[in-house]
């Protein structure tokens, strides 16, 4: 046996000699752990401190304009959406749906109100039903329509359930855009399906819960609306000129939606000739 051979064999039978090894290691992974996180922290205080996020105003998108006076975001990140880059996905849909002269809208998870406040100035002669199982969600939801001068035609509620949703679409066209996180099944049955043919749809689909939901839900909708998906794409901070000034970090913490994998939305558009704006 060759001297380097005894070597590692006293080193791989030595219980001291690992011991004193596994705590430096645990002391090295500690440390990276605070440095990490005071990296997070620095950049976090960066952007609370950044000029173009501190009046919490939305900066682009679709919503651009938005006055953002919620405490918290609710089951979400909140930079993205002062950014104006959240769900950027359904930018180019929101601004196809713009033209379309809505009275009736419903958001279905509305958290804080993102959707349900900015549909409200998307569409000025639009009604909006937001609805939320959380209590909390829903006062600042409420919150920022008051900032926005919008909270005469949001209109809160609780828990939705199907025949709610079925009375939405008997009043004819509208439109609905849900984050029901899971539910999908369970609210838009065949029958409710059925009911909502004059209403187009934005609807997150969460096959991470539940694998079955988008075939199920775009065979559902599939006779009565043109159905398509549309799936997350990365986000790059550096196309955003509000960041431009940030450190990176915070400039990736700014776009960071921190979703548990990629995610999909069925948008639906009725086939039906009765549909706002036609």
């Amino acid at each position: 046996m060759t001297t380097a051979a005894r070597v590692a064999r006293a080193v791989a039978g030595s219980p001291t000699l690992w011991a004193i090894l596994g705590s430096r290691l645990v002391r090295v992974g500690d440390l990276l752990r605070r440095s990490r996180l005071r990296a997070t922290e620095e950049a976090e205080a960066a952007l609370a401190a950044s000029p173009a996020l501190l009046e919490r105003v939305v900066q682009a998108g679709p919503f651009r304009g938005m006055k953002y006076r919620a405490a918290r975001s609710f089951g979400s990140t909140l930079y993205p959406k002062l950014v104006g880059c959240y769900e950027c996905e359904l930018h180019p849909w929101l601004q196809l749906l713009r033209g379309r002269a809505y009275t009736r809208v419903m958001d279905i998870g509305c958290a804080e109100g993102y959707y349900a406040v900015g549909l409200a100035l998307l569409f000025p002669d639009a009604v909006v039903h937001a609805h939320d199982t959380d209590p909390q969600a829903l006062a600042a939801c409420r919150e920022v329509a008051v900032a926005n001068g919008v909270h005469e035609r949001v209109r809160l509620g609780g828990a939705l359930s199907t025949d709610d949703l079925i009375r939405f679409g008997a009043g004819g066209s509208g439109l609905i855009v849900c984050d029901c996180e899971g539910c999908e099944l369970t609210l838009f049955t065949p029958d409710a399906a059925a009911r909502l043919a004059d209403c187009d749809l934005i609807v997150e689909l969460h096959d991470f819960l539940n694998p079955a939901i988008s075939s199920t839900l775009l065979d559902r909708f599939r006779r009565t609306h043109v159905v398509r998906t549309v799936g997350t794409t990365p986000r790059s901070p550096d196309r955003i000129p509000v960041l431009r000034s940030l450190p990176p970090l915070a400039r990736e913490l700014a776009v960071a939606e921190l979703r548990p994998g990629p995610m999909e939305w069925m948008l639906a558009e009725s086939r039906s000739g009765g549909r706002a704006g036609r």
